[in-house]
């Protein structure tokens, strides 16, 4: 109860703030401290509330007396299942969580691939494909390590749901920006170096060659930075972009397996292996 009751409150409040300030050209700069009461629902940051409801859960841990892994692990998968909610009730916000037009009448103009409006118009339910990969991250990591070192399933789970948001974020039609760069997708993609730097920095194997992880992380990261300038500013095929989008988030999830497996030894790449997959 404490901790789902700080992480609420610290969620909505971190997601504001991070908005504000990540947005701060439009927000400070045009409104000034009166930015921070505005309640618009495009007027929030999806990553600084969840964020900021980790934040609160490490915190609560050592009001309680636990260590804060063992509260992550337990707080990460309901946290996976709360983002599923929040993302289905973009459902109800208009064009908050859609994406590319979709021609009526075709296979993909019904949901939960499209949504329409009053105008018989069809766009992209993006919001419908966040909240699946979410509902997957929670369901793998309830099913899946139970016997893992403490702290390994909330880095992993970090780990599901923001791999395949890097994706969800380059469909939406709405989005923080800056220039061509898509704010939240630039943040999930630095919890990933983040989260691969980490499990490389304590390594048990591989000592000489224990950072190679992060270093494929970071050729990555830096192709779907390509890739995303490509689709903005280029005339290259946008299904051919995805493609190598893709490769570039295999590229990503193959890195952090090897890094658990420095880390954690083989029979834990194995798990690891499963759940991303």
């Amino acid at each position: 109860l404490v901790t789902t009751t700080g992480a609420t409150l610290c969620g909505v409040l971190a997601a504001k703030l991070a908005y504000v300030l990540l947005m701060a050209d439009t927000t400070l700069a045009a409104y000034g401290a009166d930015a921070l009461w505005f309640t618009d629902a495009d007027s929030f940051s999806v990553f600084g509330g969840a964020a900021g409801a980790v934040l609160s859960a490490c915190v609560t841990a050592k009001l309680l007396g636990m260590r804060p892994a063992a509260m992550l692990d337990r707080f990460i998968p309901s946290l996976a299942l709360g983002l599923t909610f929040l993302r289905l009730s973009e459902g109800e916000l208009g064009t908050l969580g859609v994406g590319a037009y979709v021609e009526p009448g075709g296979l993909w103009a019904r949901f939960p691939f499209a949504v329409g409006n009053a105008y018989g118009e069809y766009y992209l339910a993006v919001f419908a494909l966040e909240a699946l990969f979410a509902l997957l991250c929670a369901v793998a990591l309830w099913r899946r390590g139970r016997e893992w070192s403490a702290g390994l399933k909330a880095e992993i789970g970090l780990f599901l749901l923001a791999l395949p948001q890097i994706f969800c974020e380059s469909l939406r039609a709405r989005c923080m920006k800056w220039g061509f760069v898509r704010v939240e997708q630039l943040l999930c993609c630095l919890l990933l170096l983040g989260l691969l730097g980490h499990a490389c920095n304590r390594a048990r194997e591989w000592r000489r060659l224990r950072f190679l992880p992060l270093a494929l992380g970071v050729l990555a990261v830096g192709g779907i930075g390509g890739l995303e300038y490509a689709m903005d500013k280029t005339d290259l095929p946008i299904w051919a972009c995805y493609g190598l989008f893709w490769v570039m988030l295999g590229l990503l999830a193959g890195a952090e397996i090897a890094a658990v497996r420095q880390r954690e030894g083989a029979s834990a790449v194995t798990q690891t292996a499963e759940v991303v997959g």
